[in-house]
């Protein structure tokens, strides 16, 4: 089976300078090959070659994702039936294939469901079977489907600690106020190390102090760990806000060039608690990841000394990112032997977040 599809775009280029549009895509059982340009170009590419190949049809784009040699490639057409011609051999080959829903439908949905709240309703109470802001915000949070290999759901794993029970809808009131919390606790210590390196006043800081704005719905992934790169923990946070402008407002403060390196200390901090006494790294920095998907990220790593983990190593890394867009803000920790080495799963991961909170791609940076 063969199939020749037309109408693409490709970012970035397969060679500096290189054409990347118009693209035809050929499909069979064994390869990927790319014509571009008007003066056409050919590159063939072995399914064996490619990792996280991931197929997504939103409204009116299909956009085709594979990871080569650590780089992410990115191929998009808004041609009606692109999607169809190339699911069955994306899917035969291992490759992820989804229809996603639209930003529209997700804000309707999490708009009734604030309807219901105010009618008396305990959204906090209810489970995944019968709550549509589960469905809604586990849309954008991290599934098994979007990592690459053998993964599976860890039932314990520091990580919780920052990330609470999976699938669990926590809901906040416009009103809640935020307090000092005590420096004898271990989140005490946490807001105290990350307002103290960023130089903000408890009343000035946005993440943990008075400043800031509470999710009006928020939701984490399982923890999922694997065997692979070492070993590998990962979890997700999803929150939504009903007004954007806090997520622009959080979004300034994360620009911060300090923000980077001091979130990624705080939060080490936190997860060594229970295994270190009084923790205090202070090794943490920023960590650049690049991906075509629109959207801010900011990014950091620190050293867990301490930490005994799956892979039984007492030096691991942890790598912190916070995304924001539009309405969504999106945290991804990570617990792995060396974040430097992982950079092309930090890249597919983050690109999968970002593409689900906002449709809109934009261009490297």
């Amino acid at each position: 089976m063969t199939v020749r599809s037309s109408g693409w775009k490709v970012r970035p280029s397969f060679s500096p300078h290189g054409p990347v549009r118009p693209v035809t895509l050929l499909l069979d059982e064994q390869t990927l090959t790319q014509l571009a340009g008007d003066d056409v170009v050919a590159w063939q590419t072995p399914w064996s070659a490619f990792r996280s190949v991931r197929l997504v049809k939103t409204p009116g784009m299909t956009t085709l994702y594979a990871e080569i040699d650590q780089r992410v490639f990115t191929w998009r057409s808004r041609r009606r039936g692109a999607f169809a011609e190339l699911a069955p051999l994306v899917h035969a080959n291992g490759g992820y294939v989804v229809r996603e829903r639209s930003q529209y439908l997700v804000l309707v949905t999490l708009v009734l469901i604030a309807a219901m709240s105010f009618a008396g309703v305990a959204l906090s109470s209810w489970d995944k079977t019968t709550a549509p802001a589960v469905h809604a915000l586990e849309n954008v949070n991290l599934s098994e489907k979007d990592l690459p290999g053998s993964w599976a759901p860890t039932p314990s794993s520091p990580l919780q600690n920052l990330a609470g029970t999976p699938r669990k809808v926590y809901t906040f009131s416009a009103n809640t106020t935020t307090t000092m919390p005590s420096p004898t606790t271990a989140y005490g210590a946490q807001v105290r190390t990350f307002e103290s390196c960023m130089h903000l006043s408890f009343a000035a800081d946005r993440e943990f102090g008075t400043a800031g704005h509470s999710a009006t719905y928020q939701v984490a992934s399982p923890t999922y760990s694997t065997t692979a790169f070492g070993g590998v923990q990962v979890v997700s946070v999803a929150q939504w806000y009903a007004d954007p402008a806090n997520v622009t407002a959080d979004t300034l403060e994360m620009r911060n060039a300090r923000f980077a390196a001091c979130f990624a200390n705080a939060n080490a901090d936190f997860v060594l608690d229970t295994f270190v006494s009084n923790p205090n790294v202070r090794n943490g920095k920023a960590l650049t990841v690049r991906t075509f998907a629109h959207g801010f990220r900011v990014a950091g790593v620190a050293t867990l000394s301490g930490l005994v983990s799956s892979t039984g190593s007492v030096n691991d890394q942890f790598f912190i990112e916070n995304m924001t867009s539009g309405h969504y803000e999106v945290t991804m920790a990570m617990i792995v032997p060396d974040a430097t080495k992982v950079r092309g799963l930090i890249t597919t991961l983050t690109t999968a977040l970002l593409s689900r909170m906002s449709p809109v791609q934009g261009t490297a940076a």
